[in-house]
């Protein structure tokens, strides 16, 4: 295989990058395949499955590169395929980027009630299709009433539809030709991230043992984390992943605030290469429904942000792109809001890098987002004017939204919160109204990238098809090196942002333990309590107890008259996640009579500790085995038989 005739490979590369990349290029790439393919003969199979990972670590790669490297995923893919490997969670991307399409069913749970949603990608194509159902509020003759709000949104590659089934109305959007390609790159990404919802971390998760769902087995992947500023509410989030495909057969997600873990929704398994519903990314409205505009004159939008409407106003943004030193071009417009004197007297008197035009609705900055993937301190981006486009009667605001510091991406898409300042007529004036924060999603690019997407868009944005000269990558990264360089820019946005900000939850990892490593934990410690104990080491057992003072003092004490005492020894343990029953043998009690001890352990900051003894005997021992059981059904009993 090494020794692949290089004339193929020359063909290959230029078939599977749709591009002519120069001798240099192609050299380099060609080398690094043999370099890969060199590799792959003396590394143990096993491990081949997560080359896709080494190869594909930069997700910027020149394209030459990266097509040498699809070529090596090919051809290795192909040579490991029915090898038995062992797939672990974080060798799923690989199995993933290479489908055609991806279909992904889930449900959401929300008091009680269950709401289905559906999802496919079809990135080759630029369609992507989304069915959802949730819980929203009307209006009623009584006051507002609850209703489910069913909504069915279709991308076909150039226009956009939304259908609202419950009110019966279609809208539609239009997406621009210039933007194609990077829309299938993106949708290729949001496939990913709606399948392995916590992408960047996969290979931090713990496997906690194994299921069999429909007669396969399935290793069980959990990772958790803790919402601050309020540390009680916890996330967990499990990946079911077959150790003999990589399939992933079931993906939960859960929360507790209290005591209890609750479902939050659940995902069927990730299905590719499934040939969709005939007619699933048609465009053609639904007979019967209303239409909201007409579909060959509709706005353009961008697949990143759709559109915010609300009190008349309407927010679109065609273009987001992230650009290599963290900062992210956006071009967006608005409509609607209260009456001016002139159209365009927003967009008059603005300067390269000088404030925003002032619509009814401004893009007023960018926040960093958090989740699972991004766990990082907030970055603030502030908003600076870079240039105007027209096209007929609509005015496209240009405008690069930059970050206190430069932030290599590492990542094919950046995710930042939009902050929306909508504002309404008051006495005349323009007044904000209220501060909005919602999800932002651009495409990373190079040098190269900008050359080709960002012209191209203000072609297409601009009556007369010029670019308007500001609208250059040098220019750019000048204009973001001065803002940098001017802390008080970014004062504006942390004051403007400090209230909104506080709906925003920081994640941060917490340790994830399996029922074997807490049953493990439990019995040491119940172990050196009793050693303790025997060598009289009093305030050492003291530490062990979740009581205070004096019922610590009064239980070591109790213990220590116990005729069997140095006797005891743990033998059977029931274990969850965070907390265990350990049951121990049989030993001498008072009055020649024998018991056993049921003791109860949990975590406490961090912390095992003893939190209650129930004495009991061999007889009885199952009514304290079924009363833990009752309320920890998934406990597991170790040791195993």
């Amino acid at each position: 295989m090494s020794k692949m005739n290089e004339t193929e490979l020359r063909r290959c590369l230029g078939l599977l990058a749709g591009i002519e990349p120069s001798p240099q290029a192609t050299g380099r790439a060609l080398d690094r395949v043999r370099r890969t393919l060199a590799q792959a003969s003396t590394r143990p199979t096993a491990r081949s499955a997560s080359i896709w990972r080494t190869i594909m670590a930069s997700k910027l790669t020149k394209l030459a590169i990266a097509a040498a490297a699809l070529l090596a995923i090919v051809i290795l893919w192909q040579s490991t395929l029915f090898t038995g490997n062992a797939y672990a969670l974080s060798d799923v991307p690989h199995l993933l980027g290479q489908a055609k399409t991806l279909h992904v069913r889930m449900r959401h749970f929300n008091s009680g009630r269950e709401f289905p949603a559906e999802y496919w990608y079809d990135p080759a194509n630029g369609r992507m299709y989304r069915s959802w159902e949730r819980p929203a509020t009307e209006q009623g003759p009584d006051g507002l009433q609850s209703v489910t709000e069913v909504t069915r949104t279709v991308w076909d590659g150039q226009y956009v539809m939304e259908v609202n089934d419950r009110t019966k109305t279609v809208g539609f959007q239009r997406l621009l030709a210039s933007q194609q390609q990077s829309n299938q790159i993106l949708i290729a990404e949001f496939g990913l991230k709606m399948a392995l919802q916590d992408i960047a971390n996969l290979d931090k998760y713990t496997r906690i043992g194994s299921e069999e769902i429909e007669g396969q087995t399935y290793d069980v992947w959990r990772r958790e984390y803790k919402r601050l500023p309020t540390p009680q509410v916890r996330h967990r989030s499990d990946y079911w992943v077959s150790p003999a495909t990589g399939r992933v057969g079931r993906v939960r997600r859960w929360i507790k605030t209290d005591a209890d873990w609750i479902l939050t929704s659940e995902m069927d398994a990730v299905q590719i290469d499934v040939e969709p519903p005939a007619g699933l990314f048609s465009t053609e409205p639904p007979a019967g429904y209303t239409l909201k505009n007409e579909k060959y004159v509709a706005e353009y939008t961008g697949i990143g942000f759709t559109a915010y409407e609300s009190e008349g106003c309407s927010l679109r943004a065609p273009v987001s792109l992230g650009l290599e030193d963290g900062s992210v071009l956006v071009c967006w417009r608005t409509t609607g809001g209260p009456a001016v004197a002139a159209r365009n007297a927003p967009h008059e008197g603005l300067s390269f890098g000088g404030d925003l035009a002032q619509t009814p609705v401004t893009v007023f900055g960018l926040i960093s987002a958090t989740d699972e993937n991004h766990t990082e301190p907030v970055l603030h981006y502030v908003g600076r004017h870079v240039a105007v486009t027209r096209n007929a009667d609509t005015v496209y605001e240009w405008a690069l939204y930059v970050p206190p510091r430069a932030v290599v991406p590492t990542e094919r898409t950046v995710h930042t919160i939009t902050a929306i300042q909508p504002k309404v007529q008051l006495s005349g004036d323009l007044r904000t109204e209220h501060r909005l924060l919602i999800g932002f999603a651009s495409l990373c690019i190079t040098r190269e990238d900008f050359e080709k997407y960002v012209p191209a868009a203000a072609r297409e944005l601009s009556d007369d098809k010029t670019v308007p000269a500001e609208l250059t990558y040098d220019a750019l990264q000048a204009m973001a090196k001065k803002v940098r360089a001017t802390p008080e820019l970014y004062e504006a946005v942390q004051t403007w942002a400090e209230e909104p900000q506080k709906r925003i939850g920081m994640l941060e990892p917490v340790e994830t333990t399996t029922p074997e490593e807490v049953g493990r934990q439990a019995k040491q410690l119940v172990e050196a309590f009793y050693a303790a104990i025997v060598a009289g080491r009093d305030a050492d057992a003291m530490k062990m107890l979740a009581y205070e003072e004096p019922r610590a003092s009064r239980v070591v004490s109790g213990m220590k008259e116990l005729p069997g005492v140095k006797d005891i020894r743990v033998e059977d343990i029931y274990a969850t996640e965070e907390h265990a029953l350990v049951i121990t043998n049989e030993f001498p009690a008072y009055e020649g009579r024998s018991a056993r001890w049921a003791i109860g352990v949990r975590r406490d900051k961090g912390t095992w500790l003893i939190k209650d003894f129930d004495a009991t005997t061999t007889e009885k021992m199952h009514e304290e085995i079924d009363e833990y059981l009752d309320h920890f059904p998934h406990a597991e009993h170790f040791p195993k038989r």
